[in-house]
Order: C-alpha cells, then sequence, then structure tokens
C-alpha cells in the first residue's frame, strides 16, 4: 500500500444482542456517571475552545471461530465484524445518530452470521481441497478516524480469504452528520468534485511517476462516488474514504486503479491547502483536541507540531527491526515533518496499536500500546516536538474492553467446532475522557478500568476509581464485617456482618486500598485491603483466610 500526501505546511440473536448491548452501555454509563459526579464539568466546560464536543463511541464485536479437526486435517475459520454504538448519554444527544449506527450494527451482525453459515456449510468442500493448517477468514475491523458534533467517520478495515491463492483486503469508511444521522456523500464534503479528480490525479503521478495500470478508472470512480453513500446500489465498493479533522482520505482497493501486485493507493488531501475544495460546515470549527487511531506501518496527518498557525505534513512510521536477543521483538517508531526525522526503539511480543494525540495546549503525542510478558499492554507516549521525540512509558495501560464473552457451540461427530465472542471496547476519542484498562492484583487478579484526562505532560491521570469489567466472584468461608457501602462506592458508615457462603462480586477498587464488592444484586460493601505485601490483606485480616475463589496470574 502506499500512502500520498497532500501537505499542508447467532442469525436469530440479532435484536436480542443488540439490547443486551444496549442495556450493558446504560448500566455502565449509570455507574460512571454516579463515581465521577463531583468531577464532571459541565457541557461549556468539557466543550473543546472552538465549541465542538468530542463523544466517544463504543466498538461491539461479534466474531465467530470454527472449523473441522480431524487426525487427516485441521481447518479453522473465523469471521469477526466490528461496528459502532453510542452509550446512553451520547444517544440522547445525537438520537438519530443513535439509531442509525445501532440499525447498522444490527445489519453487520447477521452479515457475519451469514458469512459464518457459508464457511460452515462449505466446509466439506475445504477438508477435500485444503492444506493442513489452512485458516479462512472473514474480518472487519473498525476504528474511529473523527467524533465531533459536526461529523462521526468510521474507517472499516477488511480482509477475507476463502480459498485461492491469496486472500483480499480492502478499506472502506462510513461517515455521518452526527446531527442528522444521515450518511455523508462525497459532494456533501468536497464543493466540487472534477477539482478533486484533478488533485487526485496530480499526488498518484507523483507517487507513481511509472504510472498504475488502471488509472484511466480513476474519474468513473469518483464521480460514481459523488452523490452516493456506502452501501446504496451502485456504490463502487473498491473505494472508500474518511474525513478526519484536518484532511480528506481516499482509499482505492486492490483492482481499483491497479493490479493486486500494485496494491492499494491512499490520497490524503489537507484542508487548508486546498480550503477552496471542501465544505467549511466539515473543515472549521475543529476541536482543540482529539484523539484518533493511526495505520500501522506509514501513515501520514496534518497537525501544527510547532505551533505556528500552519500544519506541517507528519509521516509517522513503525518499523520491524526484528528479533531482539532476549525477545520481544523490536520496533523503530519514525516520526517525520518539515525534511527532518526521528525516531525511538519499542519493544513488543505481538504487534502494536498507534494512536495519535492533541492535548488541550496544541501538544502532539504518539500513543503506542504494545504487548509484553503475560499480555500485559504497556503504553509508551511520545511527545513531538520540532527539537525530536520525548519518549516516557506510562505503564500497563490499554483501551478499555468492557464486557468480553466466549460461548462454545457444540462439536459435531465429524469434529466441527464453533466458538462465538462478543465484546465492547470504548474507542479513544477525547483526551479529556479516556476510558483505559489496566490489569491489577486486588486480591485477584482481573482487569479494570476508569476514565483519564491528560495533563500538561500528555499523560493520563485520574482519581476515580477501577470500574472491574468482569467480575471475580469469592464466597465468604466464615461470617466476616464489612462496612455498606453504595453502587459508587460512597461509604455509609453502618458496619454489617456477612454470613459464611455468602457470594460477593469485584465492583470498584483504587487497586491498592480499598475495594467495593456486591452481593445479592444489587447490594454493596466496602472493605480495606493491602495488595502492597503477600499474602494480601481484607479488612486486616488475611484474605486467604475469609475469601475462597482469589486466583493470581503470573
Amino acid at each position: 500500500m502506499t500512502t500520498v500526501g497532500c501537505t499542508s505546511d447467532k442469525k436469530n440473536n440479532i435484536s436480542e444482542e443488540s439490547s443486551k448491548t444496549e442495556t450493558l452501555a446504560e448500566n455502565i454509563e449509570e455507574i460512571e456517571t454516579d463515581i465521577i459526579e463531583n468531577e464532571t464539568k459541565t457541557d461549556e466546560e468539557t466543550d473543546t475552545a472552538s465549541n465542538n464536543f468530542i463523544f466517544t463511541p463504543l466498538i461491539a464485536e461479534e466474531s465467530i471461530y470454527g472449523g473441522t479437526s480431524s487426525e487427516n486435517i485441521n481447518i479453522r475459520y473465523t469471521v469477526k465484524y466490528q461496528s459502532v454504538i453510542l452509550d446512553e448519554e451520547t444517544a440522547e444527544v445525537y438520537p438519530e445518530l443513535s439509531e442509525t449506527l445501532i440499525r447498522d450494527k444490527d445489519e453487520r451482525m447477521k452479515a457475519a452470521f451469514e458469512s459464518a453459515e457459508v464457511f460452515k456449510e462449505n466446509m466439506g468442500y475445504f477438508t477435500e481441497s485444503a492444506f493442513e493448517g489452512m485458516e479462512l477468514s472473514d474480518e472487519v475491523i473498525t476504528s474511529v478516524v473523527r467524533s465531533d458534533t459536526n461529523v462521526l467517520s468510521l474507517k472499516m478495515e477488511g480482509y477475507s480469504y476463502g480459498g485461492g491463492a491469496h486472500g483480499n483486503y480492502y478499506t472502506v469508511g462510513t461517515s455521518y452528520n452526527s446531527k442528522s444521522g444521515e450518511m455523508l456523500k462525497l459532494n456533501d464534503v468536497v464543493k466540487d468534485i472534477e477539482k478533486l479528480i484533478s488533485v487526485t490525479k496530480e499526488k498518484l503521478a507523483e507517487a507513481y511517476p511509472d504510472g498504475l495500470s488502471g488509472i484511466e478508472h480513476l474519474t468513473e470512480v469518483l464521480n460514481n462516488a459523488a452523490d452516493k453513500a456506502y452501501g446504496e446500489e451502485g456504490f463502487d465498493a473498491g473505494f472508500g474514504w474518511t474525513l478526519g479533522y484536518n484532511q480528506l482520505e481516499l482509499y482505492f482497493n486492490p483492482y481499483t486503479l491497479a493490479s493486486y501486485a500494485e496494491g492499494q493507493q491512499v490520497v490524503k488531501l489537507g484542508f487548508d491547502e486546498y480550503p477552496e475544495l471542501f465544505n467549511e460546515a466539515y473543515t472549521e470549527n475543529i476541536p482543540d483536541a482529539y484523539v484518533y487511531k493511526l495505520d500501522n506501518y506509514e501513515d501520514i496527518t496534518y497537525e501544527d507540531i510547532d505551533q505556528d498557525g500552519e500544519n506541517e505534513e507528519i509521516r509517522i512510521n513503525m518499523l520491524y527491526n526484528g528479533t531482539g536477543e532476549d525477545y520481544p521483538e523490536d520496533y523503530v517508531l519514525e516520526v517525520s515533518f518539515d525534511d527532518k526525522m526521528y525516531n525511538t526503539s519499542l519493544a513488543s511480543y505481538a504487534g502494536y496499536e498507534n494512536y495519535f494525540v492533541k492535548n488541550n495546549d496544541g501538544s502532539c503525542y504518539v500513543y503506542s500500546f504494545t504487548k509484553h510478558d503475560n499480555d500485559y499492554i504497556m503504553l509508551d507516549i511520545c511527545k513531538i516536538t520540532k527539537e525530536g521525540l520525548m519518549v516516557s512509558n506510562a505503564g500497563n495501560m490499554e483501551p478499555a474492553i468492557i464486557r468480553s464473552e466466549y460461548t462454545d457451540g457444540e462439536e459435531t461427530e465429524n469434529g466441527e467446532y464453533t466458538t462465538y465472542f462478543n465484546s465492547l471496547e470504548y474507542s479513544l476519542t477525547n483526551p479529556a475522557h479516556l476510558k483505559l484498562s489496566s490489569r491489577l492484583n486486588s486480591l485477584s487478579t482481573y482487569s479494570g478500568y476508569r476514565n483519564y484526562a491528560l495533563n500538561s505532560d500528555g499523560f493520563p491521570v485520574s482519581e476515580t476509581p477501577y470500574i472491574i469489567d468482569n467480575a471475580v466472584t469469592f464466597v465468604l468461608k466464615k461470617d466476616f464485617e464489612f462496612e455498606e457501602s453504595y453502587q459508587n462506592g460512597k461509604r455509609t458508615g453502618k458496619k454489617l456482618t456477612l454470613p459464611e457462603g455468602t457470594e460477593l462480586y469485584t465492583h470498584l477498587t483504587d487497586g491498592i486500598s480499598y475495594i467495593v464488592l456486591r452481593y445479592e444484586n444489587d447490594k454493596y460493601v466496602y472493605a480495606e485491603i493491602n495488595t502492597n505485601e503477600y499474602p494480601q490483606l481484607i479488612n486486616g485480616v488475611l484474605a486467604e483466610e475469609i475469601l475462597d475463589g482469589m486466583f493470581y496470574a503470573g
């Protein structure tokens, strides 16, 4: 793939699953609102100075894993579809957008189950023609490019392999008017399609001086997409686009302008180089601070690094540098702008995710989430300045997954099996409200997440407790005294003794000194803990003597 920049200095369970997702989001929002009620700012304070509010969508994933296993051959398939919804609070502000997203989610969930059914129905054929260890797939990974008062723009990166010489990959986009919920067409954003065609041709000619085998199709592709939204009949699936905070991105997928071997072409057009090209409704009143996910490997973006009022073209590249002597793998993060290139080394056991972060003071960062021992996700913060990169490690943090559920299907006599997985994850969009998870070791090992805001150094800081996403269940070994608590962790001052055999569920903790446990569905108790030494204590007593069900990961 080549990126070209224009610098600017279960089929029937669909409704049930949607209902579960909405209910979960509502419950979580209620808990969070209660917890941070003293920290929450007014609407005017949470809006950026440009009075354009950034909201945080939820990414819902539906995955189906299956295959067949026998003495002769093993075949696996993966169907993974991600879509976006809004939490209850955001949905109240953008009700039409919420309805549109729920409808889109249901359609994609249905498509995921249908795709899995195709793999299942053709398993006999694959068994006869497949090679050992064959892995079939149909995946759509969704990321948030922009989410503010004016626009929600989503990038969907797909990959499919159903046998044959190679799989196929593609990038498409869906962009919505946040207020109306209507899907945007290219000519809603671009004033002059002919000018767009001309500029795009110029940039592709610069990037491909030897030409592209199908460049003659460019005019037809862009004209075709001008007055059609993604998914409409007649829309060219070989083309897609998204709208960022400072740029329009055009994706020409394999076989659209070139052969598969020539790859995908991406053209990025900065707003301020071609102000006459774009509709000001989508390019002015841009928020002062935001977060968006970067492409793997190479990406181009436009930001004002030196804060002189003009955006620089910034090239951000993640280079694989081989395996280190002691493992993990080594990567080099390269950042180039103003004819200068800076780099820093990062390590990860299995991949990474990079995000661009612009803080309220105009400072810019790359957030790199990398994997380490025991599946720990570590956050490295790289501040971009005109002098170079300033790198710091923020510890164990990752985008918050607030629900993850596995369900095993029945295995058939011929060895076919199916596993279902669904999850709900917060996207990273707003530096003032980043939902990040960390691994905790408070009476057991589990993860919890909380709301963070960036400080002036670009570090996420929080004074709220961790919400424990997948609760651990304890059983009291003996009668034990606690203090009553509310759902938000506030203590009542009233002592009560719970009897032996009571089931307790982890609910909230600061990870160090206290924990709030739930019992009997909607009742809560508070306990002091000590996690700085082992064995750990609960209300001054050895926790292992009180709680059955504790476990710690290495």
